[in-house]
């Protein structure tokens, strides 16, 4: 075995040899100041493939030391998902001593992370089949984890991952995908989370029916955003489908804003109603355009007609948790119009008031009277709570409408916590029900469609 102490250059990383250890500094600033060492944990990262393992990472900066330990195999998406984003970070954080990246490729890279054993925290953005195995052994070797979603794919997958929760409680380490639960930190969902939270205002969660649920969240993606996807993310068995991937980020919103206050069992207060997977079709074109790869790779000829690419990304889950019907829809194309983007609809019908964020309309919160309330007294209700809301959110403002009331915001988000917060019980709960409605939903829909 070789090993080299080299300076990264962003398209440079020689990948090809069978087992390499890299040294890799990444674009050290002169004006940085020396790091701290404090509480911070020593950090290892897995096979990366996946953006959002570097911007969690990044995102963590303080509570990590500079010195970082990655691990990936001979055949790995380490430079585009992962190398690229934290050498722009280093070239634009002024304030921590840069990353320095300690980088071992091999196809022991699994065991030899184990050996090694350099970190007390690993973050798992890998491709998603794998991920729940990695979750597993992780655990199982007492480590910390903080994992982008989704941290299963199918049943197989979440029976991994109870067992691996169940581990970590009894070696008192955690694991956790809440760094990567983005919208969280929405202001729009943290002021329906907050209004729905107010009897005056929300009154109760209704109950709704499969027709017409009490709860709604809806999102719609693009496949073409400008950047480079690996060709797997087009393979729903690596990626994730219509009701197991980005639908964790939408059953999250609703465990978190609905629940807030319950331990949700997924034993006993889940029951999924209907879950169904459609298909959007890739042309040859589009797919070039979106990974800079022609023809069709032999992984994704099970999902070929022709010379046109059928992904099952698309998909809904009809569902109950304690009683209450949630609707829960993925839906994805290819190119978004001129000047638009992702979408997200959330819905949340109370006894006094529906709670609407519409899709388009990221920075506005619609508060929609019900029938036979009081309108006056609901605003005045709204116009108290609004200035004790302001003390938070002093970027807010509200707005009279035709049906009711519409708060704005300057701002689209929050900024993330930047520290590392151990789950507590009833967060562990809130990711075991998550996993469980999509992977059970899976379960649902494949039948359907196997029929």
């Amino acid at each position: 075995m070789k090993k080299f102490d080299v300076t990264y250059q962003a398209g440079t990383l020689p990948i090809h040899f069978l087992s390499l250890v890299i040294y890799v500094m990444l674009s050290f600033h002169a004006n940085a100041q020396t790091e701290s060492t404090g509480e911070r944990k020593n950090l290892m990262v897995l096979n990366p493939a996946h953006p959002h393992g570097a911007q969690i990472q990044n995102t963590l900066r303080s509570a990590f030391h500079a010195d970082v330990h990655v691990y990936a195999p001979c055949e790995n998406d380490l430079e585009e998902s992962y190398l690229n984003t934290i050498n722009r970070h280093n070239r634009s954080d002024t304030v921590h001593y840069p990353w320095q990246i300690h980088t071992y490729i091999g196809e022991d890279y699994m065991e030899k992370m184990l050996q090694d054993n350099h970190g007390d925290v690993v973050i798992i953005a890998s491709n998603n089949r794998s991920k729940s195995d990695y979750i597993l052994r992780a655990a199982a070797s007492g480590l910390n984890v903080i994992a982008d979603k989704p941290m299963a794919l199918n049943s197989s997958d979440f029976m991994k991952l109870t067992d691996a929760f169940a581990i970590a409680e009894t070696q008192d380490r955690f694991i956790s995908d809440l760094p990567a639960m983005s919208m969280r930190y929405s202001v729009t969902c943290l002021l329906q989370k907050e209004l729905a939270a107010i009897p005056g205002i929300f009154g109760t969660l209704k109950k709704g029916s499969a027709e017409d649920p009490a709860v709604v969240q809806e999102n719609l993606h693009y496949y073409y955003k400008r950047i480079l996807r690996p060709t797997w993310f087009f393979d729903v068995k690596q990626q994730g489908n219509g009701v197991t991937d980005v639908t964790t980020h939408l059953a999250d919103l609703v465990l978190w804003s609905c629940f807030p206050e319950e331990t949700v069992d997924y034993e006993k207060d889940i029951q999924i109603v209907s879950s169904k997977l459609w298909p959007i079709t890739i042309q040859p074109g589009q797919f070039k355009k979106v990974t800079g790869i022609e023809p069709y790779p032999d992984s994704l000829t099970p999902y070929l007609e022709g010379e046109v690419l059928k992904v099952f990304s698309n998909g809904e889950i009809i569902l109950k948790i304690n009683e209450t019907y949630v609707r829960l829809t993925a839906r994805w194309d290819f190119e978004p119009p001129a000047g638009e983007s992702d979408t997200h609809q959330s819905v949340l019908r109370g006894t006094h008031a529906t709670l609407r964020i519409k899709p388009g309309h990221p920075l506005d919160l619609y508060i929609e009277p019900s029938q036979k309330i009081d309108v006056q007294e609901l605003e005045k209700e709204i116009r108290n709570h609004f200035e004790q809301l302001k003390n938070n959110y002093p970027f807010i403002s509200l707005h009279q409408e035709t049906n009711g009331w519409r708060i704005s915001t300057k701002r689209r988000a929050i900024k993330k916590e930047t520290h590392i917060n151990v789950p507590s019980q009833q967060e562990v709960s809130r990711m075991l029900a998550k996993y469980y409605i999509t992977t059970k939903a899976d379960a649902v829909a494949e039948k359907i469609k196997n029929l």
